[in-house]
């Protein structure tokens, strides 16, 4: 099972070593992931990617960037299959990301807003500006926000905080397995509950294969 959404280092709410997040993903089935600094869920900061170096190939790399940043900047992370942006928190228009000349994945929010310490303010990304930047991947949207998003873009979504019963099923019965990818959100969810969600679907094997695999594979993710 491939997991597009952990995040590894030290931040407010949690934080997890490459070594302590490897162990907890692969006792829930996760073969590989695509891990963003977790310091760079809150503040804009290039250095915060640092972390991501001489990672085990366990881990596929996946820099948190502002678009703001000067150019030269922005440039050394085109070698990446991807990019996360995290307009919310970093304080800018979501629309902003589409200058960027590279694969994006959008983090919708954090964490729920009424879980969060009242002088963490983490302000979400709305649907309409998700829309206008049609990412490549949508991550943290909620369940009923899936619809608009998959219908106006051409993105994938993954279902990390996508709740309500039986979500994956429902999911991929309404978008299609080709346009839904597996995310964890470890380590501010447990990975465990994305592995169950995904097996209380019972989903038939192209579609099961599709979410945990292919679509990762098709987005570069994993080296077929």
């Amino acid at each position: 099972m491939f997991d597009v959404t952990c995040f590894v280092g030290a931040g407010p709410l949690a934080s997890s070593t490459p070594a302590a997040l490897g162990e907890l993903l692969r006792r829930s089935g996760v073969t590989s992931a695509a891990v963003s600094p977790m310091a760079g869920l809150f503040v804009s900061d290039p250095t915060v990617n640092d972390v991501l170096r001489d990672l085990p190939p366990f881990f596929v790399p996946v820099p948190i960037v502002d678009p703001r940043w000067p150019p030269r900047v922005l440039a050394s992370y085109r070698k990446h299959p991807a990019v996360r942006v995290v307009p919310g928190s970093h304080g800018y228009p979501a629309s902003e990301a589409r200058a960027l000349d590279m694969p994006v994945i959008l983090q919708m929010r954090v964490a729920d807003p009424r879980n969060l310490p009242s002088d963490l303010p983490l302000p979400e990304v709305e649907v309409a500006e998700a829309v206008a930047l049609s990412p490549m991947v949508v991550t943290g949207a909620r369940a009923h926000e899936l619809s608009p998003i998959l219908t106006a873009t051409q993105a994938l979504a993954d279902l990390s905080l996508a709740e309500q019963p039986d979500v994956v099923r429902r999911a991929v019965a309404t978008f299609g397995a080709d346009r839904l990818l597996i995310g964890t959100h470890a380590p501010f969810l447990t990975p465990e509950a994305a592995r169950q969600k995904l097996l209380a679907a019972r989903l038939p094997q192209a579609s099961f294969a599709a979410l945990t695999s292919e679509n990762a594979a098709r987005l570069n993710f994993i080296l077929r």
